[in-house]
C-alpha cells in the first residue's frame, strides 16, 4: 500500500509540475515592462479546466496554450505594439477582424487551415486609452462547429 501511495504521489507531482502557470512563450518578449502582467496556461491546465467547467463546445480542451499580457503603462504601449507586429509577421498570421470605436480598438489575427474554418493560432490585441491586452491561443478549433454546437454562447456577449 505504501508503494502505491508513493507512486501515486510521484505521478501527481510530475503531472502537476508541468501544469504550473508560467511565463509566456510566444508573448514572452512583451513581459517585464513596467505595470505589465503576463501569464501562460499550458495544455494540461486547460484540459483540467475544460473538464471542471461545463465546456459543451470542447473549446478549452482543444487549446494547447493560452497566453495573456496586460499592460497599464502608456510609455510601454508603443514598444508592445511593435513587438506585437513583429510576432504577427514572424508567425505569418492574417488579420481576421479589426474593430475601432472612440474608446477601444480590437484586432484579431489568426493562422487558419486551407479551408479557412479551423484556427491553429489566434492572436488578439485590445487597446484602450489606459490599458492594452494581448491574448494568444494555440490549438485547433473549428469555428463552424463551435457556432453549430451552441450559437447562443457566442452572441450573449
Amino acid at each position: 500500500m505504501n508503494k502505491f501511495l508513493i507512486l501515486l504521489t510521484l505521478s501527481l507531482t510530475v503531472l502537476l509540475s508541468s501544469c504550473i502557470i508560467a511565463k509566456p512563450k510566444v508573448l514572452g518578449n512583451m513581459a517585464g515592462y513596467p505595470r505589465t502582467e503576463a501569464i501562460r496556461i499550458p495544455k494540461q491546465m486547460l484540459r483540467i479546466a475544460g473538464c471542471a467547467a461545463d465546456d459543451e463546445s470542447g473549446l478549452l480542451r482543444s487549446l494547447n496554450s493560452l497566453e495573456v499580457i496586460t499592460c497599464e503603462d502608456r510609455r510601454s504601449m508603443p514598444i508592445l505594439d511593435s513587438e506585437f507586429e513583429r510576432i504577427v509577421n514572424e508567425r505569418g498570421l492574417e488579420l481576421l477582424v479589426s474593430s475601432t470605436d472612440s474608446l477601444e480598438s480590437v484586432d484579431i489575427y489568426a493562422e487558419m487551415n486551407s479551408k479557412n474554418t479551423v484556427i491553429k493560432e489566434l492572436l488578439i490585441r485590445d487597446r484602450e486609452r489606459k490599458e492594452q491586452n494581448f491574448i494568444y491561443l494555440k490549438g485547433k478549433f473549428d469555428l463552424g462547429k463551435l457556432l453549430e454546437s451552441d450559437p447562443k454562447s457566442f452572441t450573449r456577449f
